[in-house]
């Protein structure tokens, strides 16, 4: 069995990983890199040579594993050729259908095929059996990879700190002896001295926050990340605060209540629902009113519920300012950043919306922790796997490793590891 990371060696997101014998070869994941802005060429991103020799017929690709719906590991799948599967959890296809209709980032064709946890399959004389982990992405997993007699564990993305800390527990105990570990570091370098709090203590935060503030509670924080949406639900319902969303968080969140039944949902009585402008106006553009007509049984205009606004948590995503300004008492207001602090950094929708706070006066609060593994959970998942040989990936400080793990083995991107 041979192991080629083609991206991922020495950088966060953009992961690709071939893992091949002398009959079949396939590929975990198949992702955009950070650093790409949409509006540039998206060819200009894409893994070479491998792509290269994909399209020209001099490679074959029998299958991808799709590890979660994050754009830094699917973002180009719909650049290869319609014929290759796409396997993937069931929630994960919902969210790449998601993303790929109702989100600038136009996917393209995938032919997606489930997968189920520990539940093994084969390509080829390739065994692989998909593991449930918690990450920000609901639907999340890394992958036990056996051929040749030799056994590799590819993390994907990953944290012991989630919702469901019981999950990474069980992981440690379910999960075999391997040869190879390919473990993810995103938060090695820099970010070890981050605070990381678990996603019980961001819940206990924000009710703490909920009760000090006497006017609205508004929280920037990407739709997709549903641990962290239980969490703000479940600190308003402890607070008596109503969580208010938008009509593109309501579609996502009622593709997924299959998934999970703590998911909120339009219909239930501690959530309102509003129409923003700009979303009506590109869903109708779209030839997407079908959307509107499915919720409008629990929708309302901002109008009609403006005395509930100062009493709520409210999504607030950068085009709403305007309406919200011209229907809601901002004062005594705070605005939530749950999201890593690089998007402020870079997005200019961001800046603007910060900037819009600070001109109404309403103060800036950072509740967040990462979707990413701790060290001390690294070091305990490394452990737990007793790997001959560890290497490093989705990490901008793969020289680290050898720090704080035995057997580490650095690979270049392209350069491949026969095992």
């Amino acid at each position: 069995m041979d192991i080629t990371i083609h991206r991922g060696t020495r950088e966060v997101g953009g992961s690709c990983v071939e893992i091949s014998t002398s009959t079949t070869s396939i590929l975990c994941d198949f992702g955009l890199p950070l650093s790409f802005e949409f509006g540039e060429d998206i060819d200009s991103v894409l893994p070479e040579p491998l792509y290269s020799e994909i399209i020209k017929g001099h490679k074959k690709i029998d299958a991808v594993l799709l590890s979660h719906a994050h754009l830094d590991h699917f973002g180009l799948m719909g650049k290869l050729p319609p014929n290759i599967p796409v396997y993937m959890g069931a929630a994960t296809s919902r969210q790449v259908q998601f993303i790929d209709r109702f989100t600038p980032h136009q996917i393209g064709h995938i032919h997606s095929m489930p997968f189920y946890d520990k539940k093994g399959f084969h390509i080829g004389d390739i065994e692989i059996t998909p593991y449930l982990v918690n990450h920000a992405a609901l639907d999340s997993y890394g992958f036990l990879i056996v051929a040749d007699g030799k056994s590799l564990f590819y993390t994907g993305d990953f944290r012991g700190h989630g919702r469901n800390e019981a999950r990474f527990e069980g992981l440690l105990s379910d999960l075999p002896k391997v040869n190879v570990l390919l473990m993810e570091g995103t938060l090695m370098g820099d970010r070890l001295e981050e605070s990381v709090p678990s996603e019980s203590e961001i819940e206990q935060q924000m009710v703490d926050l909920c009760r000090e503030t006497k006017g609205a509670v508004f929280v920037s924080v990407p739709s997709m990340n549903i641990d962290r949406i239980i969490t703000l639900y479940t600190a308003g319902k402890q607070t008596g605060r109503k969580f208010i969303i938008d009509l593109h968080s309501a579609e996502l969140f009622g593709q997924l209540k299959g998934y999970s039944t703590e998911i909120p949902q339009p219909s239930w009585p501690d959530v309102l629902l509003w129409y923003p402008w700009f979303q009506r106006e590109r869903y109708f553009e779209q030839g997407m009113g079908w959307v509107m007509r499915k919720y409008r049984k629990w929708k309302k205009p901002l109008s009609d519920f403006s005395s509930e606004i100062p009493r709520s948590i409210m999504m607030l995503r950068p085009p709403f300012r305007k309406e919200i300004e011209n229907n809601a008492d901002l004062s005594n207001s705070v605005w939530v950043y749950s999201m890593w602090k690089g998007y402020l950094e870079r997005s200019e929708p961001l800046k603007r919306l910060q900037q819009w706070t600070q001109d109404h006066g309403i103060p800036f609060v950072f509740l967040h922790t990462s979707g990413h593994a701790r060290l001390s959970d690294l070091k305990r998942l490394a452990e737990a796997l007793s790997p001959q040989v560890l290497i490093p990936i989705h990490t901008f400080q793969r020289e680290q490793f050898s720090q704080y793990f035995e057997n580490v083995h650095c690979l270049d991107d392209g350069e491949k590891f026969e095992l």
